[in-house]
């Protein structure tokens, strides 16, 4: 879950009881998606900061990647595991599709003008 303080936890589906607390962002979360298969999310806020967030169980849950490619707010994050490439779209008109290799930025789309 994500909160307006710019919070990240995971909590139990059985009985709510929290499980892990993520490092945080700046502004309040925006949107969040699990990688499938892994024990990794992303979480985006509204002032354009994506995190790759890794729980390991063998240690307190870090971040291992951000991203700031969007000047404001993520509204949207979809994640195609088998391509290892995540997709992000913004309140700014931009699409932005990350290669999960390397964790680097692959391509830039913006509003035609």
């Amino acid at each position: 879950l994500g909160d307006s303080a710019g919070r990240v936890a995971a909590h139990s589906v059985h009985n709510g009881a929290l499980l892990s607390e993520f490092e945080p962002h700046a502004k309040d979360i925006s949107c969040l998606e699990v990688w499938p298969g892994t024990n990794k999310i992303f979480s985006a806020s509204w002032d354009g900061a994506l995190k790759l967030q890794i729980d390991d169980r063998a240690r307190k849950p870090y971040a291992k990647a951000e991203f700031n490619h969007h000047k404001d707010g993520v509204t949207c994050l979809a994640c195609s595991a088998p391509l290892m490439l995540l997709a992000t779209g913004g309140t700014d008109t931009q699409v932005c599709i990350y290669d999960l290799k390397s964790l680097k930025l692959e391509h830039s789309l913006a509003r035609m003008q």
